[in-house]
């Protein structure tokens, strides 16, 4: 680091924090299964030779990833809603509003290690991962998998930012668990707002689409949306903006509360 200038410096620590935002976008969208939005957004736009690999298989050039990671993916979605919406005709599913109903894929990146090319125009970076995943199978009941592994990621610079250029996802170990684990069939007691605790809390926020735990009947969103540049503070798009209060609930004991509707 002594080679580069302080302008230099300060942008490579800049790029760093881009290059981490860019990969949270990644995981953000696979857990709302918003895999166009993903490519669109946060891969590469002025390069054709982008690769999508998992351990040593890998997906190369524009139309072969998107092909995989966007096509393949949307009519895995189409299928298993029919299947689900044929097991449950009664519940009338079959709508594309409920496409990726009961999925759910969390993949959690720890451990960033990036380092960016001296002319600043590429970077690698190695996130330690964490995944929990689940689809409906064996009559429209979840089968959630829990695995461990690495994410390789390849990033340039474009005209508009830091872009995932190469990416492979390695799986160093991955097993089934029990469905009850993301059934939640473990909570005995009432809480909260789904909070987890017994203490009484005050006022009401504004609930996010997916809120709550995961069920079944689902459907993965970007809950919320993903910030967006704005040129100043705006409260109304606060992720903790009040829409009433809250009374204390004499059902709920120790503690609890209900809400309050507005005035």
């Amino acid at each position: 680091m002594n080679n580069f200038s302080k302008e230099e410096k300060a942008r490579r620590a800049r790029d760093y924090a881009e290059i981490k935002t860019v990969y949270a976008g990644h995981c953000y969208s696979a857990a709302a299964s918003k895999w166009r939005y993903e490519m669109e957004n946060y891969w590469v736009k002025e390069h054709e030779d982008i690769v999508y690999a998992i351990g040593d298989d890998a997906y190369a050039g524009k139309d072969m990833v998107w092909a995989y990671y966007v096509d393949c993916q949307e009519k895995n979605e189409k299928e298993r809603l029919k299947e689900l919406a044929a097991l449950f005709p009664e519940e009338d599913l079959d709508k594309e509003e409920n496409l990726g109903i009961g999925d759910l894929g969390i993949r959690a990146g720890t451990t960033p290690y990036i380092e960016v090319s001296k002319d600043g125009k590429t970077a690698r970076g190695i996130w330690q991962t964490i995944a929990l995943t689940s689809y409906l199978e064996d009559e429209g009941q979840p089968k959630p998998y829990l695995s461990i592994g690495r994410d390789l990621v390849e990033f340039v610079r474009e005209s508009d930012g830091w872009k995932i250029w190469h990416f492979r996802l390695i799986i160093d170990m991955q097993w089934q668990i029990d469905k009850k684990y993301v059934l939640n069939k473990d909570r005995l007691f009432r809480t909260v707002g789904n909070s987890g605790t017994m203490v009484p809390a005050t006022v009401k926020l504004r609930p996010f689409p997916n809120e709550g735990n995961y069920n079944l009947r689902r459907v993965p969103k970007l809950s919320p949306e993903l910030p967006k540049p704005t040129p100043t503070w705006n409260e109304e798009e606060s992720y903790c903006y009040v829409v009433g209060r809250l009374d204390a609930d004499p059902d709920c004991l120790p503690g609890g509360a209900y809400y309050v509707e507005p005035e």
